[in-house]
């Protein structure tokens, strides 16, 4: 190492940013000055759901909980005593697979297109 600490010897103890960068900050103080502004809901859980495979702070219905309210059959008509005849439900789909049918009449057509 040379005696009067050259380029070498200085390059273990500047700080990163320091010297030729400027500054003599590290990198881990910086702050930023402002915090990025929240996600909306709905994206928020759409990534949730890519990153997780589940919804962890929300319910992407809630949006539409008052609609559901006023149409969908009351959960307690159907628990008590069982239920018969035609309910009202809702729900969201999160995949829809294409099958081909194998048999019967609609033989060849698939299922779960939009035709």
């Amino acid at each position: 190492m040379p005696a009067g600490g050259g380029r070498s010897a200085r390059w273990g103890r500047e700080p990163l940013g320091g010297g030729a960068w400027g500054g003599g900050r590290t990198a881990w103080s910086r702050r930023p000055t402002q915090r990025p502004a929240p996600w909306p809901e709905r994206e928020r859980l759409r990534y949730e759901k890519e990153t997780l495979g589940f919804y962890l702070t929300g319910n992407p219905m809630s949006e539409h909980e008052e609609v559901l309210r006023r149409l969908a059959t009351p959960p307690r008509a159907t628990s008590a005593r069982g239920f018969e005849g035609p309910a009202t439900v809702g729900g969201m789909v999160s995949a829809l697979r294409r099958v081909k049918i194998k048999s019967g009449p609609n033989a060849g057509r698939l299922m779960g297109a939009s035709c």
